[in-house]
């Protein structure tokens, strides 16, 4: 199982989960790939193959009373295997949307059945024909009858199935062999016996019971349409609960999904806005706010990309995402985006949180990414790949938070001074080193000492602005 698997290209995983059992294409592939694997062959086997017969044999065994369950009484309550049959097509279409079915009743004990794909992207495969004539074999042993003799021909498009079966020998068969007697007695056979009255009275008595027969007969073929009639009801009306449960499901499962994968490209902080005000946060516009933001970026990142393979460089990219998010999620940060390499977190105050303690959360931040790096290093390493090295860059300040862009397409960021002090902070800075405003440090060391080493003060000049900015360049501790 697990090489079949392999072939599809997708992990196990996939498999076992039915929810993800959407894709037609897909299990073909694994039927294929399976009956490859179980024939020993490297191309798909021929339909006379002997390994289709597994498929043939599980259709067989589908109408064993171990399998069917609860439905097997259900089948049974139909009567008889002619029933089954002309429902066929009924019980197949509800769980299969992508074959179009039709069943007609030819004759007493004869059923023809087609099985074909219904849109021009569905299919049918050679596992799907076998096992669909197993199926039809296996109808009337729900009655303990001899397994219906069913002969197909397929064009590889279109299967078409003739089913030859016995009926239950029940009250329709009893009741017709006594009104046949009956009839044959009256008939002249009664002749035989001495006198005519004897013979008047046997002709009579199985006149009588032949017509008492078929009252009979009568009566219980009707009661037998009307409760089958009334199954079949409850079988529809089930059906059609089922399949608005079904849709409801799906449904309540996509939103869920959305909503997951919405999740993963918008902050928590803003997902969780959305849902406590929907209005607000779907509107052009923002507020200003107090913030923090912090830039990183890979120190080098354009001349490690000659030479390599881009599968490789998103493979390893996204390694150091999984590195850093961890950490931004640790310190409540806001991922803004993503520049190739790059990094843009933003830092807005907690519910009762002080402006200070929020910077501070953004300072612990970007030394902590720094630290981060030694753990993706060591992952690296083991894949033979080149060590990073990180560069970061910390501004606190005033900014404008909110919706940007125009109603086709909306985007939520922040703009401001701050932003483009960050940028340029993190430019500035050195190779495994944090630059950062000096008003920030003193703040920091005030409330988190400790955490952290000074490497040198200076004053850098940021374009647009006219005066020099006091910075500080950082370690982890």
């Amino acid at each position: 199982m697990d090489a079949a698997i392999a072939q599809t290209d997708l992990p196990r995983e996939y498999l076992e989960d039915t929810e993800q059992w959407v894709s037609g294409a897909y299990m073909r592939t694994l039927v294929e790939a399976l009956a490859r694997v179980a024939a020993d062959v490297d191309e798909t086997p021929d339909d006379d193959h002997e390994v289709w017969d597994v498929w043939h044999d599980s259709g067989r065994e589908a109408f064993e009373s171990s399998q069917l369950g609860p439905l097997y009484g259900v089948l049974k309550t139909l009567g008889t295997p002619a029933a089954v049959y002309s429902q066929v097509p009924s019980f197949a279409m509800r769980m299969n949307r992508t074959l179009d079915i039709r069943s007609e009743i030819v004759a007493p004990g004869r059923a023809h059945v087609s099985a074909g794909p219904r849109g021009p992207d569905d299919w049918m495969s050679t596992a799907t024909v076998k096992n669909f004539k197993g199926l039809l074999e296996g109808i009337p042993t729900v009655w303990g009858l001899p397994l219906a003799d069913v002969q197909m021909t397929w064009d590889g498009e279109v299967a078409s199935y003739e089913a030859r079966h016995a009926e239950p020998i029940g009250l329709v068969r009893q009741s017709g062999a006594m009104a046949l007697l009956g009839g044959l007695v009256a008939g002249g056979i009664a002749w035989g016996l001495d006198g005519p009255v004897v013979a008047v009275s046997l002709a009579g008595a199985f006149a009588l019971m032949a017509a008492d027969g078929w009252r009979r007969l009568a009566g219980y073929r009707r009661r037998d349409v009307a409760e089958a009639q009334r199954l079949e009801d409850a079988i529809a009306r089930a059906d059609q609960r089922f399949e608005e449960l079904w849709n409801e499901r799906e449904a309540l499962r996509r939103a869920d999904l959305t909503s997951r994968k919405l999740s993963g490209y918008l902050p928590p902080a803003l997902v969780d806005g959305i849902l406590a005000d929907p209005e607000l946060e779907l509107t052009l516009g923002g507020r200003r706010t107090d913030a923090a933001v912090l830039f990183a970026d890979i120190v080098g990142f354009t001349p490690r990309c000659e030479g390599t393979e881009p599968e490789q460089i998103v493979e390893d990219l996204n390694l150091w995402f999984a590195h850093s998010d961890r950490v931004f999620a640790k310190y409540g940060g806001i991922l803004d985006k993503r520049m190739g390499d790059g990094l843009m977190v933003v830092f807005v105050q907690r519910d009762g949180e002080e402006v200070l303690a929020m910077q501070d959360r953004s300072i612990a931040c970007g030394l902590d990414l720094l630290r981060s790096v030694e753990a993706c290093n060591a992952e690296l390493a083991e894949r033979a790949r080149l060590p990073i090295q990180l560069r970061v860059g910390v501004a606190g300040g005033q900014l404008v938070q909110g919706n940007m862009g125009s109603d086709q397409r909306l985007e939520y960021t922040v703009i401001g001074d701050v932003v483009n002090l960050a940028a340029r902070l993190e430019s500035a800075s050195s190779p495994g080193h944090l630059l950062t405003q000096l008003t920030l440090v003193d703040s920091a060391e005030r409330t988190n000492p400790g955490h952290y080493r000074r490497i040198e003060e200076r004053t850098i000049t940021v374009k647009g602005k006219l005066e020099e900015i006091p910075v500080a360049l950082l370690l982890p501790s």
